[in-house]
C-alpha cells in the first residue's frame, strides 16, 4: 500500500511538472514581450521561467552582445525581444528541457556610437544631430594627428619644445563630406557635415543607439623617418601634399626638410619641404620618405656650441649659422673640419669677397671648429654672409 501511494505522489508531481512547462509556454505566447529592437546600451531583463538561477539583468555590450548563465555570450544588436527570447532558448534547450524564456526592455541605452577615426562611445543627449555630435568628436592621445609638443626653434636656430595647439578634428584623416548613420540594420547618408555646419544645418537628428560611421578621406599618403607620427594619412584630393606632413604630426627636430624622398607613381626624386612638390595636391599611393639630418658638431668659438642637425642647407657657413654664429672674434680665416680623422682648413673670410669653394658641404659625423682670433670681429664678416646668401633660410 505504502509503495503504491509512493508510486501516486510521483506521477502528480511529474503532471505539476509538466503543467508548469505548458503553462509558461502559453504564458509566453499569451503575453508576449514588447515589440523592442536593441542596441548597445540597452538593459534588458532575462527571466527563465522556473528556473531563477538563470536568469539576470544584463546590458548590452559596445558589440551587441550579452552575458548570460550557461547560455554564454549571445548576439543581440537589432533584435526584437521576443527574438532574442527565442535565441536564448535555443541555447539553453542543450541543458535545460523545454525552457521557457520572456526579456523585457527595462532601460534604453542613452550612448551614441562613433565607427572609424576618432571611435567611442557618446552621452546622448535629447536633440543631438550630426553636427553637434561632430563638434563633440576629439582624437584620443594615441590617434592625435599632432604630439602633445612640437618642435619650434629659437632665434640661433637650436631645437626647444612648446605646448602643441589642440588638433582641428576637421583638419584630421576622417572625412566629414562622407557620413553615415546606421539605424536598426539601415544606413542614411552619406551626408557632407562641413556643408552643413557651413550653412548653420544641424544636420540628421540621432537617436539613444544610432551608430555614426566615420570613414577616411580618398587620398592616402604614406609618410616614413623623421616625422611625429609615420604611418599613413588621409587627404582630400584637393589638399597640397604638404598637408601629409602636418597631419603626421610635422618634422621632428632631427629631420632633414631638404633631402625629402617623394615616390609617386614608381619614380623617386628628391624635394624640399619648399619645393612645388609639396604646395601641389598628393596623389594617392605617394610615399613621403624625411630623413634624418646630418648630424655635426661644431665647436669653439660659436655662441652655442655642441651637437647641431642640419636640416636645412648642409653647408659649413649654415652649420655655424645653426649654432649661433660665430663669436665676435672668431678666426673665420681657419676653420677647420674633421671628418674621418682629415683635418681641412677653410677660409669663410674669401666669401665675403665673392669667391668660391670655402663653403663645403658636410655630411653626418664631421666635426666644425672655429678657432679664437685677436682682432678680426668675426660678426661683421659673418653678416656679409649672410646678405650674400650664403646662409640658407630655416624653416
Amino acid at each position: 500500500m505504502h509503495i503504491i501511494n509512493r508510486c501516486r505522489a510521483l506521477a502528480s508531481g511529474a503532471c505539476l511538472r509538466i503543467l508548469a512547462a505548458i503553462g509558461a509556454f502559453w504564458l509566453c505566447c499569451l503575453v508576449p514581450a514588447a515589440a523592442s529592437t536593441l542596441h548597445p546600451g540597452d538593459r534588458v531583463d532575462v527571466v527563465v521561467f522556473y528556473h531563477p538561477e538563470l536568469s539576470s539583468t544584463v546590458t548590452l555590450n559596445s558589440d551587441g552582445t550579452i552575458q548570460l548563465p550557461v547560455a554564454g555570450t549571445i548576439s543581440s544588436e537589432g533584435l526584437k525581444t521576443e527574438e532574442l527570447a527565442r535565441r536564448i532558448e535555443a541555447r539553453l534547450s542543450k541543458y535545460v528541457q523545454n525552457p521557457a524564456v520572456r526579456v523585457v526592455l527595462t532601460a534604453q541605452g542613452d550612448t551614441i556610437f562613433v565607427a572609424g577615426g576618432p571611435s567611442g562611445v557618446l552621452h546622448y543627449m535629447p536633440g543631438e544631430t550630426l553636427t553637434s555630435i561632430a563638434d563633440q568628436l576629439q582624437f584620443s592621445p594615441t590617434q592625435r594627428a599632432v604630439p602633445a609638443t612640437v618642435n619650434a626653434y629659437d632665434t640661433a636656430g637650436k631645437p626647444e619644445q612648446v605646448s602643441a595647439q589642440p588638433l582641428d578634428i576637421f583638419e584630421g584623416p576622417v572625412d566629414f563630406k562622407r557620413v553615415s548613420v546606421l539605424r536598426d540594420g539601415k544606413e542614411f547618408g552619406p551626408y557632407d557635415v562641413i556643408a552643413l555646419r557651413g550653412a548653420g544645418q544641424p544636420g540628421m537628428v540621432l537617436a539613444p543607439g544610432d551608430t555614426v560611421q566615420l570613414v577616411n578621406k580618398p587620398v592616402a599618403v604614406t609618410v616614413h623617418g623623421e616625422v611625429a607620427q609615420p604611418g599613413p594619412v588621409y587627404l582630400y584630393p584637393e589638399d597640397p601634399l604638404a598637408r601629409a606632413i602636418d597631419q603626421a604630426g610635422g618634422t621632428t627636430t632631427t629631420g632633414s626638410q631638404t633631402q625629402i624622398t617623394l615616390v609617386r607613381g614608381g619614380t623617386a626624386q628628391l624635394v624640399s619641404l619648399g619645393s612645388p612638390a609639396f604646395s601641389t595636391p598628393a596623389v594617392n599611393g605617394d610615399i613621403v620618405t624625411v630623413p634624418r639630418a646630418p648630424r655635426v658638431d661644431v665647436l669653439g668659438t660659436v655662441v652655442k656650441p655642441g651637437e647641431t642637425y642640419l636640416r636645412g642647407n648642409q653647408t659649413l657657413v649654415s652649420a655655424i649659422y645653426y649654432a649661433g654664429g660665430p663669436d665676435k672674434y672668431a678666426n673665420l680665416k681657419s676653420v677647420q673640419v674633421l671628418r674621418n680623422g682629415v683635418k681641412t682648413e677653410y677660409n669663410l673670410a674669401h666669401l665675403q669677397k665673392g669667391h668660391a669653394g670655402d663653403n663645403p658641404p658636410l655630411v653626418d659625423g664631421d666635426v666644425v671648429f672655429v678657432p679664437q682670433g685677436s682682432t678680426i670681429d668675426a660678426l661683421t664678416i659673418f653678416q656679409a654672409l649672410a646678405t650674400l646668401g650664403f646662409l640658407a633660410e630655416y624653416r
